[in-house]
């Protein structure tokens, strides 16, 4: 009862305060989350890399993505398995074992030949975990077996619907019965969970199924969410620090590197993996400027002026800090 009575008074006096004390007081909300990084604007390596295959989606119905179908303002493009093998050939060099997720704001099923894509990341990254999100509408026995058999590690089914009861597809029913009930009586399948299990051991595969409404309205993925346009009130008062140029890099599929999941259009590229080694862009001049700018609170223009996202993984135990960035942005 004190927090939220705490919280309800300070988001009063924050909304109330002129810009200048705003961006101070962000300042000083931001200082936990800052210490842990490095202040040169360099990082360790990544442990989250995004891979988008193709740039397309099969939906209709998720209002508040910028890549539904008929809508994508992007061309159709596919990486060329070499430019994906050439990256996946760096990784092996330098021994990566963090995440790959096989998606941004595209839907990983629908792209051609996609086992083959999975089985070679698996083949030269033995401990990389490796992932899609999917909403769903392509995953049957046909199209989900070859994925476990090439070693995907996880997937996150999105199902979208206006009713949250609704009862799964049919293809998606005959994928549980007749290709991960197999596997979890390997012992192999954990449901609803992560990387690892409950009491801390690696798991071999991971099955989430998450219920959301089409309609619902997210973060305004740097001003390209169609349901959460709004007049980008951010402008006047940004947010402060992002931590995600310094855990995560992504990828589309003509090789362009963006500045996180949320730039969809990728209008400022950091580099392009055609051209450029992988770790020389992410060590590179573009990236380092922005992690020195979003450490002095400062985001630069851009998606990341208008990105209405608290910027940092929700992790401190319920601080006063992260209640109020919360209240804030969500």
């Amino acid at each position: 009862m004190k927090a939220k009575v705490f919280d309800y008074y300070m988001m009063r006096l924050y909304k109330a305060a002129p810009v200048w004390l705003q961006r101070l007081f962000l300042w000083y909300v931001y200082r936990p989350y800052r210490q842990d990084l490095p202040k040169d604007g360099t990082a360790p390596i990544f442990h989250e890399l995004y891979i988008e295959l193709r740039t397309r989606c099969n939906s209709t119905v998720c209002r508040f993505c910028p890549a539904v179908k008929g809508a994508d303002e992007r061309p159709d493009i596919t990486m060329p398995f070499e430019v994906y093998a050439k990256v996946i050939d760096q990784l092996a060099e330098i021994n990566y074992g963090g995440r790959i997720a096989f998606y941004l704001s595209n839907e990983p099923l629908i792209v051609k030949d996609f086992p083959r894509y999975v089985a070679y990341a698996r083949e030269k990254l033995p401990q990389a975990w490796l992932m899609i999100t999917t909403n769903g509408q392509a995953l049957t026995p046909k199209t989900g077996r070859p994925l476990l058999e090439a070693g995907l590690n996880m997937i996150n089914l999105n199902l979208y619907n206006d009713d949250l009861e609704a009862p799964l597809p049919e293809p998606i029913k005959r994928f549980e019965e007749e290709v991960l009930q197999a596997y979890a009586q390997q012992g192999r399948v954990q449901y609803q969970g992560s990387r690892h299990s409950a009491q801390g051991q690696p798991v071999d595969f991971v099955y989430n199924v998450n219920r959301r409404l089409a309609t619902e309205v997210l973060t305004n993925r740097g001003g390209s969410a169609p349901n959460n346009l709004g007049d980008h009130e951010r402008q006047r008062s940004p947010l402060g620090l992002c931590d995600n140029p310094f855990y995560s890099m992504t990828i589309t599929s003509d090789g362009r590197v963006g500045r996180c999941c949320s730039d969809h259009y990728i209008h400022e590229a950091l580099g392009n993996i055609k051209d450029q080694p992988l770790m020389e862009i992410w060590n590179g001049a573009a990236f380092g400027a922005l992690r020195r700018a979003l450490l002095r609170n400062d985001r630069p223009a851009g998606v990341c002026r208008v990105c209405d996202s608290a910027g940092i993984r929700w992790s401190r135990q319920n601080s006063w800090q992260e209640r109020f960035l919360k209240n804030l942005t969500q």
